[in-house]
């Protein structure tokens, strides 16, 4: 865990994920999954259970979306553009993408939000902004973006413990919506 100190909000810390194609799931996995933080160390583990998601979400992406019944979640995803994007995003190829080991495509960021949940915060390291999924006024969680590498944020609290879920209006994630991203934030300050 690395202390951020160039945020506004205080106590920040940086939760490093796996070096992995699929550390978009590894850190948001880590945010929330008690099942996730259960094999924490055992990268090989962690692999396998994000790659056990993945296939899950690929047969999930052709059920029944849970905002409408009468939509599979392939036709709900990207505000219902997915189909009409082409060939490359068929159901069997998006279902190939999801259930596979390459970086989950930013385009299926919101359907994993809405199969566990949870909004998303992405903060981007270089460019300096911060992505919002399509916010559903759920619990959030923050990531923290470098090229194609997540890390997981939180804040350390006076306990000692460590929030990594945030609800709607928790001052970290309206201090989020407020600012910036500092402009010294990179890598190479975090790094330990």
């Amino acid at each position: 865990m690395t202390e951020m100190k160039d945020f506004k909000y205080q106590n920040v810390v940086m939760i490093r994920s796996i070096e992995s194609q699929s550390s978009f799931l590894h850190a948001f996995l880590n945010g929330f999954s008690l099942v996730y933080r259960g094999v924490k160390g055992n990268c090989q583990k962690l692999e396998a259970l994000v790659k056990s998601v993945r296939k899950d979400l690929s047969i999930e992406i052709e059920k029944r979306c849970e905002f409408s019944q009468d939509v599979r979640w392939y036709d709900f995803t990207m505000n219902g553009t997915l189909p009409r994007l082409g060939a490359e995003y068929s159901l069997e190829k998006t279902k190939a993408k999801l259930n596979s080991e390459t970086a989950l495509d930013p385009d299926f960021y919101e359907f994993v939000c809405d199969i566990f949940g949870y909004d998303l915060y992405v903060v981007n390291s270089e460019t300096k902004t911060i992505t919002l999924s399509r916010l559903r006024h759920r619990p959030g969680i923050v990531l923290l973006q470098t090229k194609d590498k997540f890390d997981l944020l939180g804040i350390k609290r006076e306990s000692g413990n460590v929030d990594t879920v945030f609800g709607e209006d928790d001052d970290f994630i309206d201090s989020l919506r407020q600012s910036p991203v500092p402009p010294s934030l990179n890598r190479e300050m975090m790094k330990q």
